[in-house]
């Protein structure tokens, strides 16, 4: 069942660790989270790493693009050194196994042909 917006938020926020379980964002938390959201699709989708819908993210996408969104954040929540250096370890992952999902999937876009 595909997961939203919302759900990938909360994701990257548990990774940060400022979302403890059974608790809900603080509102400025989570307008900066999702405010990340869109321009983290966009630049993947530039660099032909991944292509999916803010409002309806595959399973086995999810939590590849939870862990690249936390890193996308770190700044902000204040997480540095060991920590940080884990998180751009494990978005580098996740941004390999994207595109290795998206592999030969096609944008559904329309190409044009040159004819000679």
């Amino acid at each position: 069942m595909p997961k939203t917006r919302a759900e990938l938020v909360d994701e990257a926020l548990t990774r940060l660790g400022a979302l403890s379980a059974g608790q809900e964002p603080g509102a400025e938390d989570y307008a900066y989270a999702d405010g990340k959201v869109e321009p983290m699709l966009a630049d993947l989708a530039a660099r032909d790493i991944t292509y999916a819908s803010p409002s309806s993210i595959s399973d086995e996408a999810f939590d590849h693009l939870g862990a690249v969104l936390a890193w996308r954040c770190k700044d902000y929540f204040g997480v540095v050194g060991d920590e940080a250096s884990t998180l751009g370890q494990t978005a580098q992952l996740a941004e390999r196994n994207l595109q290795y999902l998206s592999r030969g999937k096609t944008t559904r876009q329309r190409v044009q042909a040159d004819y000679f």
